[in-house]
């Protein structure tokens, strides 16, 4: 693919991204699909399956004590099961927990773990069944406070492969953060690096916003401006492509093994009349997508620290 160059190899060795991991296990291909790609993306790290039994967010009446004894039995055989087929061995863990939503249990889990990566299955249900039954993967990268890694349908039974990384980038502090990791996991693995500017096209006519217009952007001095918010960087370069960002990404998702992007973290109600761009990719990415958190000043620092140092 164009623009990509390789990360400069002086301190591979020395990165080791995601020490901490859990994986999400549903019992169906979503959860090995899961296993698939955190064995992938931490071939160092210590995993944790988790399966998140969801309850009720109001008990109902009577008690509830003999039927979640029986769920956490199922549970925790799921997991042994999973664990089994997987060939992971005896030291990974596996926890059942029960939460209000698999997101918020997931949470959990990664919180008392000190873990900086989650890894889930996308979701194979049909629209109306997101409505109904909910989603996943989209509740996990809602509720997250660390890396979530969505692996697309069937990436367990493809061979594993991470030769090219790309990286959603505007120049905001959450693309920076994006940045940051992708800078650095391509390292860790020895893979090509891309960095990609996409900026959506913007019109206004006379009365307001209308389908016919004036492009506000410039394309050239949108192009250096991006240049100039990215800097230099070794083994990376900036392509900059004006068109609607989630389907330019989706598009992207096509050419490469692993995509990056940032998470704003917007409230619901901006969500539902904005839509969220990590919500659409992790349903029409075609290779694993990883959406780093809003803030993560460690890796942050150690990517500015590479990048000086590369810049000499």
């Amino acid at each position: 693919m164009a623009a990509v160059t390789w990360i400069g190899r002086r301190r591979q060795k020395e990165i080791r991204m995601y020490e901490s991991v859990v994986v999400g296990i549903d019992g169906l291909s979503g959860g090995r699909d899961a296993v698939a790609l955190a064995k992938t993306l931490a071939a160092h790290g210590a995993l944790s399956l988790a399966h998140v039994r969801v309850i009720a967010a109001v008990p109902s009446r009577g008690s509830p004590g003999a039927y979640d004894a029986v769920e956490h039995a199922r549970s925790t055989e799921l997991l042994q099961l999973e664990r089994n087929s997987s060939a992971l061995g005896a030291e990974t863990a596996t926890v059942s927990v029960a939460a209000t939503s698999v997101g918020a249990g997931l949470h959990d889990v990664a919180e008392s773990r000190g873990a900086d990566l989650i890894v889930v299955g996308s979701c194979h249900r049909s629209a109306v069944g997101r409505v109904l039954a909910g989603d996943d993967a989209r509740s996990a990268l809602h509720h997250a406070s660390c890396a979530v890694a969505v692996a697309p349908a069937g990436h367990a039974d493809r061979p594993p492969q991470t030769e090219s990384l790309a990286v959603a980038y505007d120049g905001s502090e959450e693309s920076e953060v994006a940045l940051a990791h992708a800078t650095l996991l391509a390292g860790s693995l020895g893979a090509k690096l891309a960095a990609r500017n996409v900026v959506e096209p913007r019109v206004y006519g006379g009365a307001g916003w209308a389908t016919a217009g004036v492009a506000i952007e410039d394309p050239k001095t949108t192009v250096a401006a991006a240049h100039a918010r990215l800097g230099h960087l070794d083994g990376v370069e900036l392509e900059v492509i004006v068109g609607p960002v989630r389907e330019a990404l989706a598009a992207l998702s096509d050419q490469v093994d692993v995509l990056v992007c940032g998470s704003r973290h917007q409230t619901a109600t901006k969500r539902v009349v904005l839509g969220s761009t990590s919500d659409y990719l992790a349903r029409h990415s075609a290779c694993p997508l990883l959406v780093t958190p809003a803030a993560d000043q460690k890796r942050v620092a150690a990517w500015r620290e590479l990048r000086n140092e590369t810049a000499v």
